[in-house]
């Protein structure tokens, strides 16, 4: 990891340690770990046009072997709890705490490998109400070969294939959300904000952004249904400022580029228990994204739309739970290349199974 994101884990670590060795006593509430097998059919978001040309410009890939990849992810959740940690000594009520680790290996493509980190506060305020405080990092993401365009605009060199280099980024979120009951207890609304920043690494410092947004959760829950059974239905809106911080720095490249966009997130979350054992939903999640250069010459960002729509249906039985996904980018841009770069199609499969599960209390 470069220099400039070192500063993220220790945010986490530091984040971790006020927590921990404050004044109080931490009681362990649960553990769980899973772990998923998988089928994504595009992880690069390569296009239609990309994988076609692959055979004359194989250097796409990366070090993948296919243009597809199974996984093998692991992950595991540790939740416990404090009367007297700094906020339930404020609020006088008791702070429940999430610390999360997901770890995903790529066959076909070991540049995609990644970590996941969360940390998780959720503070109850009494009559159904909670503060949540979330904090998430991954570190060191691998996207896909991109060309550096500083290299090219300083050797003019358009046709020299190691102007592609391996695209990294970290990415860092924070939110904090208020809850609170609506008409009946089950039923709840969420609001609250949230920042995330995204780092790149040194060939492509020009994309870093700075990203602000709202958020806004309805859940539903109702027994009363066809499978006399419980139903929960949920809807989240959020809306994403991004601000491209390096846009107009010392880089040549960003003094003709800006990727600052805004952005509208739809989901929709729908699950069904069957009975006992089994239950089964569908997930639609939509984001409408508009960039929002107005420099003429950036054709890679001027005026591009597009939509980011991903549905989701699963099973699951007991311990095992199966889904499967399609996620389909189309981008609208007045320059076809553009278009042809930015759309792509993906479809992952993937099974999940519980292997720990274990309550304290």
């Amino acid at each position: 990891m470069n220099q400039r994101n070192k500063i993220k884990p220790l945010i986490f670590l530091l984040s971790i340690s006020c927590v921990l060795f404050s004044k109080g006593t931490y009681i362990a509430k649960s553990f769980n770990a899973t772990v998923l097998l998988g089928h994504d059919s595009n992880p690069l978001r390569l296009s239609k046009n990309e994988i076609e040309e692959l055979s004359e410009r194989p250097y796409l890939l990366g070090d993948a072997s296919e243009v597809y990849s199974r996984f093998l992810g692991i992950s595991g959740k540790f939740s416990f709890y404090s009367n007297k940690a700094i906020l339930a000594r404020l609020f006088k009520r008791k702070t429940n705490f999430n610390l999360g680790y997901t770890y995903k290996h790529f066959t076909q493509n070991k540049e995609k490998n990644s970590t996941y980190i969360s940390f998780k506060i959720n503070q109850q305020l009494g009559n159904y109400r909670y503060l949540h405080i979330n904090y998430s990092l991954m570190p060191g993401y691998y996207l896909r070969e991109y060309e550096d365009l500083d290299y090219i605009l300083a050797t003019n060199d358009i046709d020299n294939v190691s102007r592609y280099y391996a695209c990294t980024f970290d990415i860092e979120k924070l939110h904090i959300i208020y809850q609170i009951p609506l008409s009946l207890k089950k039923n709840k609304v969420k609001i609250g904000g949230f920042y995330e920043r995204q780092i790149f690494d040194p060939y492509f410092t020009e994309f870093d952004l700075n990203i602000a947004g709202q958020t806004l959760e309805f859940s539903f829950s109702n027994d009363d249904n066809y499978f006399s059974k419980k139903r929960t239905i949920n809807f989240l809106y959020e809306k994403h400022i991004a601000d491209n911080s390096t846009f107009l720095s010392k880089l040549v490249s960003n003094l003709y580029m800006n990727r600052d966009y805004k952005q509208h997130r739809y989901k929709f979350n729908f699950k069904q228990n069957i009975n006992n054992s089994q239950s089964i939903g569908f997930i639609v999640d939509i984001y409408k994204r508009n960039n929002t250069s107005k420099i003429e010459v950036d054709e890679l960002h001027y005026k591009r739309k597009h939509t980011d729509k991903t549905v989701s249906v699963w099973y699951k039985k007991n311990r095992y739970k199966i889904m499967l996904s399609k996620r389909r980018r189309l981008s609208r841009s007045p320059f076809e290349w553009v278009e042809e770069l930015k759309t792509f199609d993906r479809y992952i499969i993937t099974l999940t199974t519980t292997l720990a599960k274990r309550n304290f209390n």
